[in-house]
């Protein structure tokens, strides 16, 4: 029977049925945001949230391209992190502009090892395709990277967000 269910080859025989949580307005009074904008990948999704909740980031934001936070791919890879974020979707970034100092994972940013974490912050990550968006990087405070000290082209964007989590947490 949960072979009709499941999206999953090998079902684990748990079911349950969940109300959403009503989500109400995003509260500015909190210092440290997450916010990912167009995030397509539910795995990369669910691997932020999982470090999100990992190193304190609790009130993660969305931009209205992204993937729905609740699919069953994105609550698969965040194993649980849900139930302890406060998640807005649909969110634009302006909404911060004013109240918080807007820091984004670039590869063209400053050294991250260099930066002073302020005490009001949205840590914004771009889409795995094409980065950032130009409305987003147009309302941006600063913008940081990852020392590149190996080789390889890139880091997807669930490695490099947890990797600047725990650098800003």
């Amino acid at each position: 029977q949960f072979n009709k269910i499941s999206f999953t080859q090998s079902p684990s025989g748990i079911a349950a049925v969940c109300c959403l949580p009503d989500r109400g307005k995003a509260d500015l009074d909190q210092n440290k945001w997450l916010y990912l904008d167009n995030i397509s990948d539910p795995g990369n999704m669910g691997t932020l949230f999982r470090s999100a909740a990992w190193f304190n980031f609790t009130h993660v934001a969305l931009s209205p391209d992204c993937v729905d936070p609740f699919n069953p791919k994105v609550v698969r890879a965040g194993m649980g992190a849900h139930f302890g974020l406060t998640i807005q979707p649909n969110i634009e970034l302006n909404l911060f502009a004013d109240s918080h100092i807007l820091v984004a994972a670039d590869h063209r940013g400053n050294d991250l090892s260099d930066f002073k974490v302020p005490d009001k912050f949205v840590l914004v990550l771009g889409g795995e395709a094409h980065g950032l968006s130009d409305s987003v990087r147009k309302r941006l405070d600063e913008t940081i990277s990852i020392e590149k000290t190996g080789f390889g082209e890139s880091l997807n964007v669930g490695v490099a967000g947890s990797i600047v989590m725990e650098k800003l947490a």
